[in-house]
């Protein structure tokens, strides 16, 4: 179920499910954008705590200057900003934006920012 969430699932209901639950779940998602029934949130809350727990630390081996530059990407520094920053050309900023999503397996700088607030690469 945490799989379908992560992947933009808004609502579910089982196939069980009566009629006044099927309306609820209607209006909760148009006012609200989601809906899940109080079974499937149990479950879901219940399949959290476990993953949590369970979670391994993810650490990539970031040099100090790429961990100084991941803390300003997670402030929205541009790669001139970031540049100046470090005297450096736009150029050199762009090649560490892409090392860190490498290192770090992300598909792009949002996943890399997500990260970085996850496994706590950063303080801000």
């Amino acid at each position: 179920m945490l799989n379908l969430i992560s992947e933009g699932v808004n609502g579910y209901l089982l196939k069980n499910a009566d009629p006044d639950e099927m309306e609820r779940a209607i209006l909760r998602v148009h006012e609200m954008g989601y809906y899940f029934s109080e079974d499937i949130s149990t479950l879901v809350l219940k399949n959290l705590n476990k993953t949590e727990k369970a979670e391994v630390v993810f650490n990539p081996d970031f040099s100090e200057r790429e961990l100084d530059v991941l803390e300003l990407i997670c402030k929205e520094y541009t790669n001139a900003e970031i540049a100046e920053t470090f005297d450096v050309s736009i150029r050199t900023a762009e090649g560490y934006r892409q090392k860190l999503v490498e290192k770090a397996g992300a598909k792009n700088i949002a996943g890399l920012v997500v990260l970085a607030l996850k496994y706590n690469w950063v303080t801000l």
